[in-house]
């Protein structure tokens, strides 16, 4: 067993045989340039630790040698460190770790100090219940040769509460003109970020904008966002490093035309989306959706698989929680031939109108109706991509619908009992009318009030028709029989009389 960065020194001998060549393997995989009687590993790292055997070949065949095994023993090493993150109530959040250590380290948390039980892995999720669940959250991961512990803030908001609220004739159109464009500031390649107030007013030193009913943010690691600017400083490098990854304000250098997008990350999608909230009073069945997608760089076909998917939820309690329905995914066309390059998403060439109509919605008063836009990648190689020009017109709404509520006291009685008492009403309040199939065996009067007028059968329907804001009722329908009444016959004769 060797410590971390100890040498390494393996030797195999022969009989002394001329014309011997020597192969050394790793685990029965041949080590590149191994080709000598000796193997000598200056600094052995994790990776170096393995069984090794070496091939000693001449004119009469091919010997292998005893294995032996090395052994590479190292305290825990933080490769990948936790990311501070801004989430909200019922949010999933998603702290992960990468340690290297041999041996293989445990995984112990804690939050503000206090160990939480269950986690026991260098990734730890959960769904914060309320805001209380903000604090410092610290994973330590432990060998016999020691410990290293990475740690990051997590900051749990209130649910979201702006909106949009939709109205009759409601049209609206977001450009998002006024994020920040400063290349200096907060550009893509520093460390700054310019804040990011879900409903609030953005891009303060742009002159700011309203984003009322806006929310973003990503799966870990949310602190707001940069500029991407690919006519000057603030462009990516290419390709990209991780750091580089999050949400982005990107147009052309110095131009105020805005797209709001991100650059993502394997384990790391971008979200942005709309809260409308329905306030016509009536159903909302559809509408029309249109956006443009702007593209800020490619890499070759073979990793260009980032996407920007839009989808919708009806009553969503924020961006990352409950059943989406996608609606539209959109794979950028533009790639290039032999490297990941940096393009000018603001040109023509790169731009994408997309519009979607959203129909069968069936969102009721009040109700709110979620927009997401998702950047994803699983790629090394992740595409900037951001939307632009959204605007939401062409609402189809229906009047709202009601029901019938009808009952008899009875449905059969005999001619000459008293007549049956109709209870009836409808769930939008308006007024019921009910009429009778047959007028000569039941009649109906005002307020709905029934005569027995002969015997038979007939069919009271109640109906209701709607008005502006309510739709028809479907009509519900009684029998009623009325039975004819018994009757008896008096017969009798007077005495004869005799003369």
């Amino acid at each position: 067993s060797l410590n971390l960065g100890a040498a390494l020194s393996l030797s195999v001998t022969t009989d002394g045989s001329t014309g011997v060549t020597y192969q050394w393997k790793r685990d029965g995989v041949a080590l590149v340039g191994a080709t000598g009687p000796n193997l000598v590993i200056a600094a052995a790292g994790l990776s170096d630790a393995g069984t090794y055997t070496c091939e000693v070949t001449n004119a009469f065949g091919t010997s292998t040698s005893a294995a032996a095994t090395v052994a590479v023993s190292a305290a825990p090493i933080l490769a990948s460190a936790l990311k501070s993150s801004s989430v909200y109530v019922g949010d999933t959040v998603t702290l992960s770790a990468a340690f290297t250590g041999s041996p293989a380290p445990t995984y112990s948390w804690t939050k503000d100090g206090v160990t939480i039980p269950s986690a026991t892995d260098s990734t730890y999720i959960f769904i914060p219940a309320s805001t209380g669940e903000s604090g410092v959250y610290a994973v330590t991961a432990l060998n016999i040769y020691g410990s290293t512990t990475s740690s990051a803030t997590v900051t749990v908001n209130a649910k979201p509460s702006s909106f949009l609220n939709i109205t009759s004739g409601f049209s609206y159109g977001q450009n998002f003109d006024g994020l920040e464009k400063s290349g200096s500031s907060y550009s893509v390649r520093a460390s700054n970020y310019a804040p990011w107030a879900d409903g609030s007013t953005n891009g303060a030193t742009n002159g700011g904008t309203s984003f009322e009913g806006w929310y973003c943010t990503m799966d870990q690691g949310f602190l707001g966002y940069r500029t991407l600017n690919p006519g000057g400083s603030a462009i990516l490098t290419t390709p990209p490093p991780e750091s580089q990854s999050g949400v982005l304000s990107m147009g052309n250098n110095g131009n105020n035309d805005r797209a709001f997008g991100g650059l993502p990350w394997t384990n790391n999608k971008i979200y942005m989306g709309l809260r409308l909230k329905n306030g016509t009073g009536k159903i909302l069945n559809g509408c029309s959706v249109t956006y443009v997608i702007e593209q800020y760089s490619a890499t070759t076909s073979g990793k260009s698989d980032t996407t920007l998917t839009f989808a919708s939820q009806i009553n969503a309690a924020a961006l990352k929680t409950g059943t989406w329905t996608s609606q539209l995914t959109y794979t950028p066309p533009t790639t290039n031939s032999t490297s990941y390059v940096n393009l000018n998403g603001y040109s023509s060439s790169y731009r994408t109108t997309n519009t979607v109509t959203l129909s069968n919605l069936n969102v009721g008063t009040n109700q709110d109706l979620w927009l997401r836009w998702t950047v994803a990648t699983t790629s090394s190689e992740p595409l900037a991509l951001g939307i632009d020009d959204v605007s939401i017109n062409s609402l189809v709404v229906t009047n709202l619908p009601q029901t019938i509520n009808f009952t008899l006291s009875k449905n059969s009685l005999t001619y000459g009992e008293s007549a049956p008492v109709a209870t009836v009403s409808a769930t939008s309040g308006n007024p019921v009318t009910l009429t009778s199939s047959s007028n000569s065996v039941i009649a109906v009067s005002s307020n709905n009030l029934l005569t027995v007028v002969g015997a038979g059968t007939t069919v009271l329907t109640a109906n209701q028709g709607g008005d502006s804001t309510w739709a028809a009722a479907t009509p519900v329908q009684q029998v009623v029989t009325v039975n004819k009444a018994p009757q008896t016959i008096t017969f009798g004769l007077s005495p004869a009389t005799a003369k």
